[in-house]
């Protein structure tokens, strides 16, 4: 016999599964397999804000300072007229979104699973408490299930300095969330897996000195010593030109790894992100 508990958690996933808010990508309301994003790029906007804030209140001068970088007098009043657009938008969710209205705050109520950023999140949970008890294979597979939540730049389709800030926000979490898959997947000896998702961010952030380092221990322990010498000597070059810097330790010892085959330090983390990671994270083809 089904317990209460599991069969209320069976009605979750069923609602959750009905109704999608993606915001790992371009942003898309998916009601019954439809795609229902709002046609108003304000309403995609203040769309994008809740989301980001599910469960939680956002203000309404958060809302028009995403909307406006001077907002007209009537602001107060258009913000208003755009939630109960959306808030029409969402009733053939059936329960699974609720957009209520506060003194002077508005907020998404979203059912656990109903957000991509939720289940990238959730997963990344789960793969943390894997690694705490060492099982790395599970916590690999967490890993990549979370990466797999996301479609491209976060909100790559909204044109907001607010929301650009927050999906910057984003995409440095997915990074390292990556990096983490990578060096987690160096530590299991499947290098090699991590090579060509490594170069892809590699491409969109050349200043970020762990992903960088992270790739040539993954080019290096995939038998790709020359790969892994021209990482370094890119890294080095942009460093000295676009920051004026010399490569820091961990560059260093990355390169060190590849010509002498030590490091001089632990070589990974163990899947957990360095504290230092000097170089500047932008947005960036994906």
């Amino acid at each position: 016999m089904t317990s209460p508990d599991r069969e209320d958690a069976s009605e979750v996933d069923v609602l959750s599964g009905h109704a999608k808010i993606w915001i790992l990508g371009e942003l898309d309301l998916v009601i019954g397999g439809l795609s229902h994003v709002p046609r108003s790029s304000r309403e995609r906007k203040v769309l994008a804000l809740l989301t980001l804030s599910a469960n939680a209140p956002v203000s309404v001068d958060q809302i028009v300072d995403a909307l406006w970088v001077s907002p007209p007098a009537s602001a107060r009043q258009q913000v208003h007229n755009v939630v109960a657009t959306l808030r029409r938008a969402l009733a053939p969710a059936n329960g699974v979104f609720t957009l209520t209205t506060g003194a002077g705050y508005y907020q998404l109520s979203a059912l656990e699973g109903s957000t991509d950023l939720s289940l990238f999140r959730t997963a990344v949970h789960r793969a943390d408490q894997a690694l705490r008890i060492g099982r790395l294979d599970d916590a690999a597979e967490l890993f990549q299930s979370a990466l797999g939540n996301w479609r491209g730049p976060a909100l790559g389709n909204l044109d907001s300095r607010p929301l650009e800030n927050r999906a910057l926000l984003l995409d440095t979490e997915r990074a390292d969330v990556l990096e983490r898959w990578a060096e987690l997947q160096i530590r299991r000896g499947q290098a090699a897996t991590a090579v060509t998702p490594l170069l892809e961010l590699v491409e969109q952030h050349p200043l970020r000195e762990t992903l960088r380092a992270t790739l040539m221990r993954a080019l290096h322990h995939a038998g790709r010593q020359a790969e892994a010498i021209e990482a370094f000597e890119t890294g080095r070059r942009l460093l000295a030109d676009e920051l004026g810097l010399d490569p820091g330790p961990l560059l260093r010892a990355a390169h060190q790894l590849v010509l002498t085959g030590h490091s001089g330090e632990s070589e990974t983390n163990g899947g957990k992100r360095s504290p230092v990671s000097r170089g500047v994270m932008v947005r960036g083809a994906w």
